[in-house]
């Protein structure tokens, strides 16, 4: 039940895994269907790079969701259950512009480590 639950709460992060998931399969076809000719250094082989990035980025934010569900249920509960939203009206602009700059620029760090994994 608890995991039924849990695919619930977190159907948004598996639903672009699974995207992210079938781009990476569909992408060598889709790349020989508009260059047959495609070399291994071309162009294909650096957009199936940054397609697997992409995936193991989706991955990593799984991950992260899976952590924040199982191993801290009360944070979980604290964002799901609406205290979170009254806490964020509550914050002054300087300090809601400061959190999501930061949140911006860890994903865009997480991105960039992921997508350069590959290289």
């Amino acid at each position: 039940m608890r995991l039924l639950k849990w695919f619930k709460s977190t159907r948004r992060e598996w639903i672009f895994t699974l995207a992210a998931l079938g781009t990476v399969i569909l992408a060598p076809a889709v790349i020989r269907w508009l260059d047959p000719e495609a070399a291994v250094i071309d162009v294909g082989g650096f957009g199936s790079l940054l397609i697997w990035g992409i995936f193991r980025l989706s991955l990593a934010m799984l991950a992260a969701f899976a952590i924040l569900h199982y191993a801290f249920p009360t944070l979980d509960d604290y964002i799901d259950g609406g205290a979170f939203a009254d806490d964020w009206r509550e914050l002054t602009p300087r300090a809601r512009v400061g959190a999501l700059l930061g949140a911006v620029l860890a994903l865009a760090t997480l991105a960039v480590l992921c997508i350069t994994i590959g290289f």
